[in-house]
């Protein structure tokens, strides 16, 4: 038999076993989502080591469950088919001194926007120089954020002027010469200098339902004793605003394009609600009424997903179950033609319902009801 010496040792190592189990969690990846960084060829480079490499920053977003891959200005454009497919959109200004594209066009503009209005998450990094801020700018305006002029005292902190969740945890940030960007709405400044608040280095904006982010000193991120002044992840509150920033712009899993880890749509998903007519209804023969619906909840969620739906709405003769079948796109309700109303049988119950379909899916509402009745 033990002694009581004996189990009351074996307990407490196993006290402290579980303790230290409980204490020494594994961190898994927070999220499963897929980050393109787009920059000029010359430009910021996350696969960059030693002096100014950005080996810690990536190291983080892929601890974080994130999957980059990046891609350069002169090897395709910022188009919607290619943002589409990413949760999040890295636009970097870093040495853009390319003649040739010193900014994005109006129709990458126009995919940034897009993209960003249906829940995509962009992240743009800035730097000093007339070039970069033109080259950010391209990226930055529509979300309320203009690149203005440099700003930097080597190792200066700046204090964080508002409580948001980027925030969180930590005061001041430090530069070094980076780009100062004046917002208006709905861009929000996050630090400012206390002698020239009119600038700010860090900010974020919400617009449709995506969030930007906008870091004036790409220099914050840069690896360990590779920055200058102290100004790197060395600093423990640089490596506290990129987790703030990787876990706000990832809060909500969206996928703009439908596809990979965001929203996705499965039949049950996809059924559409009918508002009318309501089941039961008379209707006379002179009276066109509209018929309505609704996108199903889930679509309301992740509203990027309604651009894969299209309707047809179907009418069915109660006693025979002959069917007409209307195709309306993407509308949410139909009005029938005076003589498409007439060609329905009068003085029978008539059933109607909405058929949705994506290029994969299928499926139709529950019925209405209605009769149409006689003059």
């Amino acid at each position: 038999m033990w002694s009581t010496r004996t189990a009351v040792w074996l307990l407490a190592v196993s006290v402290l076993i579980l303790s230290s189990t409980a204490t020494a969690q594994v961190r898994l990846p927070r999220y499963n989502e897929r980050a393109l960084v787009y920059v000029h060829p010359d430009g910021l480079d996350i696969h960059r080591t030693g002096s100014f490499g950005l080996s810690e920053l990536v190291a983080k977003m892929d601890s974080s469950g994130y999957r980059i891959q990046q891609v350069t200005s002169d090897t395709m454009p910022l188009t919607w088919e290619l943002v589409r497919s990413y949760d999040l959109v890295v636009v970097s200004g870093l040495n853009s001194q390319d003649a040739d594209r010193p900014f994005l066009c109006p129709e990458e503009q126009g995919a940034l926007i897009q993209f960003v209005n249906r829940g995509g998450r962009l992240w743009i990094i800035g730097d000093a120089d007339d070039p970069d801020r033109a080259w950010c700018n391209s990226a930055s305006e529509p979300f309320g954020v203009t690149f203005v002029r440099d700003w930097g005292v080597c190792g200066r902190r700046l204090p964080f002027t508002i409580v948001h969740p980027l925030t969180d945890g930590i005061s001041t940030i430090g530069v070094v010469g980076g780009a100062g960007f004046a917002v208006r709405s709905p861009a929000v400044a996050l630090a400012s200098p206390a002698d020239d608040p009119s600038i700010a280095l860090v900010g974020c904006s919400e617009y449709g339902d995506g969030r930007v982010v906008i870091v004036g000193d790409e220099m914050t991120f840069y690896d360990r004793q590779t920055g200058s002044c102290g100004v790197d992840l060395s600093d423990p509150n640089a490596v506290v605003l990129l987790d703030n920033i990787l876990e706000w712009l990832g809060e909500t899993k969206r996928q703009p394009g439908g596809g990979g880890s965001g929203g996705s749509l499965s039949p049950e998903r996809l059924v559409p609600s009918l508002r009318g007519p309501l089941a039961g209804s008379s209707i006379t023969a002179s009276q066109i009424p509209t018929f309505r619906w609704s996108h199903n909840r889930y679509l309301a969620t992740y509203p990027y997903l309604i651009d894969e739906v299209s309707y047809e709405l179907e009418i069915l003769r109660l006693s025979d179950r002959a069917l007409q079948r209307f195709p309306v796109g993407q509308a949410t309700q139909w009005e029938p033609t005076p003589s498409v109303w007439r060609s329905l049988p009068e003085g029978e119950s008539l059933i109607w319902r909405v058929r949705a379909k994506t290029s994969s899916l299928e499926v139709q509402s529950f019925e209405g009801r209605f009769r149409l009745d006689s003059h």
